[in-house]
């Protein structure tokens, strides 16, 4: 598994790798805040899915902002609420789905 941060700008930050996806997150959770990294400029993309727990590791880091190529479970979307955490699914093929804080997203228009 695959867990990679990113700025506000889009700028990559840090990525890690792990056999176990809570553990890429607990690496990229300690590097930003072992850097200090401003975690509320940052967005963390994981390459699973996205439950509870995970949510909540970026929830205590300040991250504000969580997106996979994978679905959410549905306790992982009820802490992304509770915790006013901008949560995206299925990141892949040009599309993907919001389940929560859809504020901090701005969508540009499609071309016809």
């Amino acid at each position: 598994h695959v867990a990679l941060l990113s700025s506000n700008r889009g700028e990559t930050l840090f990525s890690a790798e792990d056999v176990g996806r809570r553990n890429a997150v607990d690496k990229a959770a300690g590097w930003l805040l072992y850097e200090g990294a401003d975690p509320a400029a940052s967005l963390l993309f994981i390459s699973g899915r996205m439950p509870d727990d995970m949510v909540l590791k970026a929830a205590n880091t300040g991250i504000p902002f969580i997106a996979s190529v994978s679905a959410p479970t549905a306790d992982g979307v009820a802490a992304a609420r509770a915790a006013n955490i901008t949560m995206i699914g299925f990141a892949r093929g040009g599309g993907f789905n919001i389940y929560s804080a859809d504020g901090r997203v701005e969508l540009a228009e499609k071309e016809l």
